[in-house]
């Protein structure tokens, strides 16, 4: 299996390797008073659509000085490169502005997502505040409710415990 793999490797390696992509101007330049597909068949080269001329395109000078570029076709003959520009152009700008705005989608769901969880966050602690609270209240009430038992029993050691009536200390006076 391995040697097949080895074997396909040098095979494509050899055969893409004797193609060559270098164009020179005269090659295209064979190339003109011929259709846009004869031209663009020939790696490099651009047509004219007025002269219907075929050039060396210098990928690193944009504009092409030999053509205008509404009249050149480069890389396709279905549009010129001006238009082939403009969609580029288009598309991109339609992807960065949807990308935009899944980034500000995802950025809302965790602003809120984390507002939920600060929310929930905040309730845990109110809830443990309040049984804190209602811990201490519960305690007061005990020790409240001791230090009355503890000072009914020396009231009554000495003899000054009242007997409640109805159960409160307070009597009625008439």
């Amino acid at each position: 299996m391995q040697q097949y793999f080895i074997l396909f490797i040098t095979v494509v390696t050899v055969f893409f390797g004797s193609i060559s992509c270098n164009s020179t101007d005269a090659d295209c330049a064979q190339l003109s008073n011929k259709d846009c597909r004869t031209c663009l068949s020939l790696a490099g080269c651009a047509f004219c659509k007025n002269g219907k001329s075929c050039f060396l395109y210098d990928v690193s000078n944009v504009i092409a000085k030999k053509c205008a570029i509404s009249d050149t076709q480069w890389g396709t003959c279905v549009g010129t490169f001006e238009t082939w520009i403009i969609i580029v152009s288009v598309v991109g700008g339609i992807l960065l502005i949807a990308i935009l705005i899944a980034i500000c989608c995802v950025c809302r769901k965790c602003k809120r997502c984390s507002i939920r969880k600060e929310e929930k966050r905040q309730a845990r602690e109110q809830d443990v505040e309040n049984r804190r609270a209602e811990e201490r209240r519960a305690a007061g009430e005990i020790r409240s409710t001791e230090r009355n038992r503890v000072a009914d029993e020396i009231r009554m050691k000495y003899g000054i415990l009242k007997e409640k009536e109805n159960g409160t200390d307070y009597t009625r006076m008439d």
